[in-house]
C-alpha cells in the first residue's frame, strides 16, 4: 500500500514540473516517507529496484531538450534537490551507523540490511555514477554542486574506496576545491575530510593521499580560507588539515615509534640522540607532516575565526608532541616553523581579535564579555598548551620570540603615549 502511494507520487513527478505539483514543504516530507519505505519494504524481497525508480524523478518525460529554457532548468535543479534530500533523508533515518547504534539494535539491522544490499546489487557504484552526472549537468551551479558533495560524504564511510575515490569522482572534487565559489570548496573540503577518516588499512590509505596529492590540495584551501571572510570555508578547510595531520601522525608512530627509557617511559631530552627509527617512510612522513604544521602556523593561528584556530591548535599540539620526542622531527622543522608558529601564537592570544565583538574585556559585567568568555579562554587554554609543548622541545627559541614580543609590546605603548602627548 505505501510504496504504491508512492509510487504513484515518482509518476507525477515524472510527466509535469514538481514545484507545480508539490510546494518545497511537501517534497521535504514525502523525502522522509521515501526513506522509512524502504526499510518497511525491503527493499530486496518487496521493492527491488527502489533506487532506480527514484533515479527517474531526475528526469520530466513531458518536458522539451531546450537547455536555455527557463522554466525546464529550473525544473531540473528542483528534480536534483529533490533527489539528493531523499539520499540525506535515507541516511539519517536508515543508513547512519551512528545514529542506529543510538536507537537500538533493530536499527542496527536495519542499516545492516540497506547498506548489504547496495553493496551487493552495485547500488552504490550506481549512486556515485549518478552523482557525477549530475555534477555534469550541474557544472555551473555551485549550490547544487555542493549538495551533491554534501550528500556523497555521508555515504564514504562504508562505501568501497574504489567507488568513493575513482578517477572520475577525484576529478570533479578536485575541481570543486578549486573553484570560486566558497560554499563548494567547503563541501570539497568536507568530502576529503570523510574520505580520510574512512576506516581502511593504513598502507592504502598512505597511497591514496599520495596518489592524490591531499596534502597539496589540503594546503592550498588552507591558503583560499585565511585569504576569504567565510567562517564555514575556513572551518572545514582546518578541519581537512586536522584530520590529514592526525592520520599522518599515527602512520608516523606506527612505522616509527617513540623510544621508552629503561624505567618504561618516554626518554628524556638528554637520553635523546637517535631515538626513533628512520626510514625513507618515516621521512616522507615527516615532511608531509612538516607542510601541514607550517600551513596550520601560518594561516590556522591567525585565523580570526575560533572554530578554525581550535582545529590548527589541535593539531599543532598532537604535533609538538611528537616533534619533542624526536630529534628529527624536531631539527626539520626549526627554525622557521616554529619561530612563525610562536609569533602567531603570542599574537592570537591578544584581545586584539575580540574587539570587533565590541565586548569590554576590562568590564566583567559586559553582556558581550559574559558571552564570549568560555569560548575565548577555553581557546587560549588550547594556544597555551601549545606553547608549552614547544617551550619543552626548543627552550632558546621559545624565550626569544617571548623578548621580541614584551618588546614589541613596550614600544607600542610607547609610541601611544608619545602620540597622545602631542
Amino acid at each position: 500500500m505505501l510504496r504504491n502511494t508512492i509510487e504513484k507520487y515518482v509518476a507525477a513527478f515524472q510527466c509535469q514540473n514538481i514545484n507545480d505539483v508539490f510546494p518545497v514543504y511537501i517534497q521535504n516530507k514525502l523525502a522522509e516517507c521515501v526513506a522509512h519505505a524502504i526499510t518497511s519494504e525491503g527493499p530486496a524481497k518487496r521493492w527491488p529496484n527502489f533506487f532506480e525508480s527514484f533515479a527517474s524523478v531526475l528526469v520530466n518525460t513531458k518536458a522539451g531538450n531546450d537547455d536555455t529554457n527557463t522554466n525546464d532548468i529550473e525544473d531540473k535543479k528542483n528534480r536534483a534537490e529533490f533527489f539528493l534530500r531523499i539520499l540525506d533523508c535515507l541516511d539519517a533515518d536508515v543508513i547512519n551507523s551512528t545514529d542506529a547504534l543510538r536507537k537500538g539494535d533493530m536499527y542496527v539491522r536495519k542499516s545492516k540490511r540497506v547498506k548489504d544490499y547496495m553493496r551487493e546489487n552495485n547500488i552504490s557504484s550506481f549512486l556515485f555514477d549518478t552523482f557525477l552526472n549530475m555534477a555534469n549537468s550541474f557544472s555551473s551551479d555551485g549550490k547544487v554542486l555542493a549538495h551533491i558533495l554534501i550528500v556523497a560524504s555521508k555515504y564514504v564511510d562504508w562505501v568501497d574506496v574504489n567507488i568513493i575515490a575513482s578517477d572520475g569522482f577525484m576529478f570533479f572534487v578536485s575541481a570543486c576545491a578549486g573553484h570560486t565559489n566558497e560554499d563548494l570548496r567547503a563541501a570539497s573540503c568536507l568530502y576529503l575530510t570523510s574520505l580520510i577518516d574512512k576506516g581502511m588499512d593504513a598502507e592504502k590509505k598512505f597511497m591514496l593521499i599520495t596518489r592524490f596529492n591531499l596534502v597539496e590540495a589540503c594546503s592550498s584551501l588552507v591558503l583560499a580560507s585565511f585569504r576569504d571572510d567565510n567562517e564555514q570555508f575556513a572551518m572545514k578547510s582546518l578541519q581537512l588539515l586536522q584530520t590529514l595531520g592526525n592520520e599522518l601522525l599515527r602512520m608516523l608512530n606506527a612505522i616509527s615509534p617513540i623510544a621508552v627509557n629503561s624505567k618504561g617511559g618516554k626518554s628524556s631530552v638528554k637520553e635523546r640522540t637517535m631515538d626513533c627509527l628512520r626510514t625513507p617512510e618515516s621521512d616522507q612522513l615527516c615532511s608531509l607532516l612538516l607542510v601541514l604544521a607550517t600551513h596550520a602556523a601560518m594561516y590556522g593561528i591567525p585565523s580570526k575565526h575560533e572554530s578554525a584556530v581550535s582545529a590548527s591548535s589541535q593539531f599543532l599540539i598532537q604535533y609538538s608532541n611528537r616533534m619533542k620526542c624526536d630529534n628529527y622531527a624536531l631539527a626539520l622543522s626549526i627554525p622557521m616553523f616554529q619561530e612563525t608558529l610562536l609569533k602567531n601564537i603570542i599574537d592570537r592570544s591578544s584581545f586584539e581579535f575580540v574587539n570587533k565583538f565590541s565586548a569590554d574585556f576590562a568590564n566583567g559585567s559586559d553582556p558581550h564579555v559574559i558571552e564570549l568568555e568560555g569560548e575565548v579562554f577555553s581557546l587560549r587554554h588550547e594556544l597555551m598548551a601549545l606553547f608549552r609543548n614547544i617551550s619543552r622541545a626548543s627552550p632558546e627559541i621559545v624565550l626569544r620570540a617571548t623578548q621580541a614580543a614584551i618588546e614589541s609590546a613596550f614600544n607600542t605603548i610607547s609610541n601611544n603615549s608619545n602620540n597622545n602627548n602631542n
